[in-house]
């Protein structure tokens, strides 16, 4: 990967730091009081879990499928190569298969869930 793609790819991150100040956020949980409430906990963290689980996967199929792009990219390139300099270029040419994983939905869901089942949510903001 090349120091121009690699900073490329950090930009969004950065600026996100930048952007919120910094900011750190998380929640306090109150569970319900109820044996029923609690019972409705554990199923909306069952469907988190899943939740989760099904993210990773998605993120392992983006990651292979890039790479397999990215591979026939590459071999494409050096069946079009005309020397050591252009192989080298091929080589140097080769791109990131980063994928991010997104959990803030499954998170989102479970909060809505927890509070759904009688639990209280209590959003912390801090600098």
């Amino acid at each position: 990967m090349t120091l121009k793609r690699l900073c490329l790819s950090f930009l969004p991150l950065f600026l996100l730091a930048v952007v919120s100040g910094c900011e750190t956020v998380h929640y306090e949980y109150k569970a319900p009081s109820s044996p029923e409430g609690r019972q409705c906990v554990v199923q909306c963290a069952s469907v988190r879990e899943q939740c989760r689980s099904n993210e990773g996967q998605r993120v392992q199929a983006e990651k292979r499928a890039c790479e397999r792009r990215a591979e026939l990219a590459h071999y494409a390139c050096l069946d079009r190569a005309h020397g050591k300099e252009q192989r080298r270029k091929c080589d140097a040419e080769r791109g990131s298969c980063y994928v991010w994983a997104n959990f803030d939905r499954c998170e989102d869901e479970y909060r809505q869930c927890f509070s759904y089942c009688g639990g209280e949510v209590k959003k912390v903001v801090s600098k």
